[in-house]
């Protein structure tokens, strides 16, 4: 009896296993293969450090929040946009055709998106200081007290 018993767990271990260990190598292979071939991401936005624009480096590696004080013109790679942050000190913001853009709960296009705009980002900074923006959502305006 108990003989019968380690047979069938040794085969049902090994009946199962090996396509396991087998699934999981190739996925590693094919993971490997795929990170191996993969465009840098930066590389397709080559100008936008040539824009004229002065302000400094975003203050974030993965987040951009602020104030819009200037849109851009269309560029080939995108929009940028001129954001003060809440200590008032600018950087650039590169919206492309892939940034997902919502304001008040809804995806609206960047034609939607205005000067005074209070704005949270998320995305990255390029080496060139640039914040590459993967969405943006718009919270408001900022509120300014009464005088």
């Amino acid at each position: 009896m108990l003989r019968q018993v380690r047979n069938g767990l040794l085969f049902g271990f090994g009946f199962w296993l090996a396509p396991l260990l087998l699934a999981m190598v190739l996925t590693g292979v094919g993971l490997a293969a795929g990170v191996a071939s993969a465009p840098e991401r930066s590389a397709s936005i080559p100008t936008a450090s040539a824009a004229p624009v002065a302000e400094g480096t975003a203050p974030r590696q993965f987040a951009a929040q602020g104030t819009i004080a200037r849109i851009g013109r269309p560029m080939p790679e995108g929009r940028l946009l001129v954001v003060h942050d809440p200590q008032n000190r600018a950087y650039r913001v590169l919206m492309t055709a892939d940034t997902i853009i919502k304001k008040n709960g809804k995806r609206v296009k960047p034609a939607a998106l205005a000067v005074d705009d209070l704005i949270v980002g998320v995305g990255e900074r390029l080496p060139n200081g640039v914040f590459l923006a993967r969405a943006i959502n718009v919270v408001g305006q900022p509120v300014t007290p009464a005088e």
